[in-house]
């Protein structure tokens, strides 16, 4: 799977993966968005109660940066499944690099660079 790096080729390795178990029956919405937010759950366990300077430590001392990548691979193992669910179920295919692309562009006209850069929020008047 290292050769594997579109969207597309990672998705169709996660299908024959779930295929060849056939886990397809397991892969219901519901599970995998519970999954993805168990996984976002166990990605946050290793910053909690960590200050900026303490987290950022946290990621560069002994296996800690694997240990968290490992948990984000988990988060989009599942968001790539649930996809793949939501294509099987409807029967209407997703354009995963196409979705990520409109939000993004729905994110630039929400938030325009002139008005938020460098701020995380507007200030209220």
């Amino acid at each position: 799977m290292a050769a594997e790096r579109d969207i597309d080729s990672l998705r169709d390795a996660l299908r024959r993966f779930v295929a060849e178990r056939q886990w397809e029956r397991f892969h219901e919405p519901k599970d995998l968005a519970l999954a993805i937010s168990i996984e976002a759950s166990e990605l946050a366990e290793h910053f909690l109660w960590k200050g900026v300077d303490e987290a950022r430590g946290y990621v560069r001392e002994g296996g800690h940066l694997d240990e968290v990548i490992e948990e984000v691979a988990d988060v989009i193992i599942y968001s790539l499944n649930l996809m793949n669910a939501l294509e099987r179920i409807s029967g209407k295919h997703i354009d995963v690099a196409k979705a990520i692309l409109d939000k993004v562009g729905k994110n630039a006209a929400k938030y325009p660079a002139d008005a938020y850069r460098n701020k995380a929020r507007l200030e209220k008047p």
